[in-house]
């Protein structure tokens, strides 16, 4: 399935605009009081973190100082997983959303990004198909962590998704109301395997588009018809995970993996974007 190589930049542009606008929400909740009903007006930490969430939600999600707003909302993110949520003072896997940003940081530009655009000409920009660009940023020292990063997050977010199938089967960590009707039991299975596969490597791509589309099924049956904004809706991580499984299945497990070992044993090349 490489030939689905061709379609990781567009994907992952459309992913980068989609978790940007989604991160900026919550900075527009603590600054603005909008969208979902927030109260605004935040004061000390909670105004930096606003503020880091609005801007950088932005700057990632048009592309314009992308590494730079990534690395810093990477940090917000892992300081306000280790001073709210791993605490136990609520449960959402911020962790996740800081990998995730930490993986943007050594994503290599593409043409769909401001940054890129600024670094070119007009007439270069109307005749030159969508693909990575190596000259448009001072931090391409990076891309060569691109990869193994990129494994870390399959990682997390496997895992991470893995979890919710262990709350609906199996009643782990405190379990879910209602997790006995069969539509949410086909779910909690399809996260529970998947989540390993994905974690691992092992059949990424098929287990990675069968969760994208189970999460896109969730995000529309369960959360839509209650707000037309994911952070008022509650289908933030069913958004992030459809978009970051989707962008899994085009970009490939990547070189830590068991699929990429099976590629190497047998002579083939790793499948991977």
């Amino acid at each position: 399935m490489n030939f689905l190589s061709r379609f990781t930049d567009p994907v992952y542009c459309v992913m980068r605009l989609i978790v940007g606008l989604v991160y900026a929400c919550h900075g527009g909740q603590k600054l603005l009081g909008f969208p979902g009903g927030g109260h605004g007006g935040a004061q000390g930490l909670m105004l930096v973190g606003g503020i880091v969430e609005l801007v950088g939600g932005f700057l990632i999600a048009f592309g314009l100082f992308t590494r730079l707003a990534a690395f810093v909302s990477s940090g917000e993110m892992a300081v306000a997983y280790f001073m709210v949520h791993a605490a136990g003072k609520e449960n959402w896997p911020w962790s996740c959303a800081g990998y995730f940003c930490s993986w943007f940081s050594t994503a290599r530009d593409v043409g769909a990004s401001m940054q890129c655009c600024f670094a070119e000409m007009r007439l270069q920009r109307l005749h030159r198909p969508l693909k990575i660009d190596s000259s448009t940023s001072a931090m391409n020292f990076l891309n060569r962590f691109t990869d193994p990063v990129y494994c870390l997050m399959r990682l997390i977010f496997g895992l991470n998704f893995a979890s919710h199938g262990g709350q609906l089967v199996l009643g782990l960590f405190g379990g879910m109301p209602g997790s006995d009707k069969p539509l949410l039991q086909l779910c909690g299975w399809i996260c529970l395997v998947g989540g390993f596969l994905i974690a691992f490597g092992l059949l990424t791509r098929l287990a990675a588009f069968i969760s994208s589309g189970t999460m896109a099924v969730a995000y529309f049956m369960a959360h839509a018809p209650h707000s037309f904004f994911p952070i008022a809706n509650q289908g933030e991580r069913a958004v992030f995970y459809s978009w970051v499984f989707l962008f899994i299945f085009f970009y490939g497990p990547g070189r830590w993996s068991i699929d990429a070992t099976f590629c190497r044993k047998s002579g083939s090349p790793a499948p991977t974007a």
